[in-house]
Parts: structure tokens; sequence; C-alpha cells
């Protein structure tokens, strides 16, 4: 796949949407959680590193994004006035930012600092985190000015990120409230599915087909789970959750396509997947299947016919082909093709379901209870 010249951009449009979405969740989220204790200056892997560690990696990867990659880190002083009536506690003003001064990067480190340096104080630090997602809801508005002039696809590609980021980072599972943007219904109801769906679109030539079609079906299967209470509230929904997540992830911000998820273990497992897709051809499939058994119930009418039937047949079959043009060796070799065709698009069609259901991690037996067949037309592109 050759990729468009801002395809560099673009993917880091991506990680920056994610990133800022995923340092807001880890600020918000239990920096003191007990991790395994290492000793003798082991270094670790990254998903070993301690909570604190983690986000300090998120912080300096989301500034690297803003400041080098893409050239939005803006001015203070082009923000609102520190204190947004839209923001997330209304007249919540940014401490450290008094007077304004500086760009966004140097105050999100400045109050990133004051998160960590409050971790152990729930009261405070929850008012430090509170200051980093004003600062963010701020920021936020001016990477979209800055990138929606510097290319549709840039602008597109953040809020993709932002938007699967939310549905691990921001859901709240304890609210009911549909319209809260916290809550599942609000996160992967019909308006962000059918929205995040169109952004993938939009992601041709930036994301293989495969890898936009098992985003766009991994997704839709948790706005199924997200319908249904008892789907949602099944005892391992929130592990599948942050599993799927890295999933997303991966797809979304580090260039891996989606058939490397697929195994032959999975191909081998795939008898329900397959007869789902070859009933989306069941016409087709029978179309071409009468047309065989007609081309193979002549050629046997033919071979068993008299010398007088067979002699006027011939006769028939003559001006049949002098009229039409039409020879036996060209009605077989279309009903080949045809035939053709449909194997190929079933093939198609059977290895797209299998990397979507390999791209796809769902609790406990939920995934017997969704119906397929309401997904609809095939999500792939093209």
């Amino acid at each position: 796949m050759t990729q468009p010249a801002d395809a560099d951009k673009v993917i880091a449009a991506i990680r920056l949407g994610w990133t800022m979405v995923e340092l807001r969740g880890l600020y918000f989220g239990d920096l003191d959680a007990q991790t395994d204790t290492r000793s003798g200056y082991v270094l670790p892997l990254q998903f070993e590193r301690s909570p604190p560690e983690h986000a300090i990696e998120v912080e300096a990867t989301l500034i690297e994004l803003a400041v080098n990659a893409l050239k939005v880190d803006v001015a203070t002083s082009e923000l609102p006035s520190g204190q947004s009536q839209a923001g997330p506690e209304p007249g919540l003003r940014l401490r450290s930012a008094r007077p304004p001064s500086g760009n966004c990067s140097t105050l999100l480190q400045n109050l990133g600092k004051i998160v960590m340096q409050t971790r152990h104080d729930p009261t405070q630090k929850h008012q430090a985190a509170m200051d980093v997602a004003h600062l963010l809801f701020e920021w936020d508005s001016k990477i979209q000015d800055h990138l929606a002039a510097a290319g549709q696809s840039q602008a597109d590609g953040f809020q993709l990120g932002k938007g699967f980021a939310e549905i691990r980072w921001v859901l709240d599972p304890s609210i009911a409230d549909p319209k809260d943007f916290q809550s599942w219904m609000f996160l992967l109801g019909d308006i962000r599915l059918n929205q995040l769906t169109r952004l993938l679109r939009r992601m041709n030539g930036y994301l293989d087909d495969l890898t936009i079609h098992a985003l766009a079906a991994s997704l839709w299967a948790w706005s199924q789970v997200a319908a249904l209470p008892d789907l949602r509230s099944a005892s391992d929904s929130q592990e599948a959750l942050n599993k799927q997540s890295v999933v997303w992830h991966d797809l979304l911000t580090t260039g891996l396509e989606a058939k490397l998820l697929l195994t032959p273990e999975d191909v081998l497992r795939s008898s329900r997947g397959i007869g789902f897709v070859a009933a989306k051809f069941v016409w087709q499939i029978g179309i071409a299947t009468i047309a065989a058994i007609l081309l193979a119930g002549s050629l046997v009418v033919i071979l068993i016919s008299t010398p007088a039937a067979l002699t006027h047949l011939v006769a028939v079959a003559a001006s049949v082909v002098a009229v039409f043009g039409l020879t036996l060796a060209g009605i077989a070799a279309k009903v080949k093709d045809e035939a053709g065709g449909i194997v190929a698009q079933l093939r198609d069609a059977v290895y797209s379901d299998l990397v979507a259901a390999a791209a796809t991690v769902l609790p406990t037996g939920v995934e017997r209870r969704i119906d397929r067949t309401k997904r609809g037309r095939d999500l792939s592109v093209g």
C-alpha cells in the first residue's frame, strides 16, 4: 500500500489524540497502585513500569508529538482566559497559570509535577488532575483548529485517536444516564459509532483495508455489549475492554496490520465464521449452482439422445450459435468465471471476517449472544 505524503503526520495526529485522553485518565486514576517491586536495577519492560512512570512516559510522548511532530504547541496566551465556562468544572482556574505565560507543553509539565507531588493526598491530587484536564480541554480546541487548517486527514486522525481512547479511559461503568459523556451508551452509542466508523473510512490509504475493517467490526461488537445491561455488566467486561483497547491502540498508532493478529489456529476454528459469511452469498452461490446443473444436464441430454434427435439438436444449436455467437465452450467459460468470482469474493469475505474476529476481544460468553447479522453490509473499504 502506497501511503500519502502526509501519512506520518496523520499517524502522529492519531497518537496525539490517544495520548491526550490516556494522560487525563492516568492522572485521574490510582497513581499509587501496587506494582511488582523491582530490585537490582533491573530494566523494566514498558508494561512493567509503575503508574507514575507510565504517566510520565505518556506525558513526554504527548509533548514530543505536539511540539515537534505536529507543531501545535500554542502559547498559553492563545487559550481562553484560564477560566473556561465550558470546561469540566465551570470557574476552575489553572493553578500555575496566573498570569498565563509560556507554552501549553511547559504548563503541562508543571501541572504534571503537581499531580505527582500530591498523589498521596486524594483531595489535592484530584484538584491537580482537574487542572490538567482543564488545560487539555482548552488546548484541545486549539489543536483541532490548527490540524483542520493543516489538512482534513490530520484533523480526522486526531478525532479518531481520541474517540477510541475515550472508550477505555473515560468510561465510567456505574453511570447509567445515556446522555452522560462517561456512560456506555454515550461513548458506544449509535451517534459515536457512526462517526468513528466514518472517520475510519477516511483513513483509507493511511491504514490498510483489513485494519480499517477490523477496527470498525470490533467497535461495532462493543457497541452491542454497551446496548445490553446484562452484557456490559459481565464480570470480566472491564478486563476485556482493557485488552481490546490495547488492540485498538496497536492497530491505530503502531503500524500493526490486523492480518498479523490472525493465527493458523484461528482458521482451524473458523467453521462458524465461514458459515456466517457464506450466508451473505446464498443467492450468488445458488445461481451459480443452478447454472452449473443446467449446463451439466444439457451435456447429458446430448450424450444420450438418439441419432435423429441428436442431429435435430445439433441443427438447433447451430442456429443459436449463428444468431447469438454462442459456443458451448463460451458458455462453460462464462459459468466458470462467475463461479470463480463468487469463490474469490467468498474467500476474501471469510478472510476479512476472520481478521476482524482476531482483532475483537469480548467478555466471556458474549460473542454467542451478539447477532452478527445486524452488522449490516461489509465494513471494509474498497
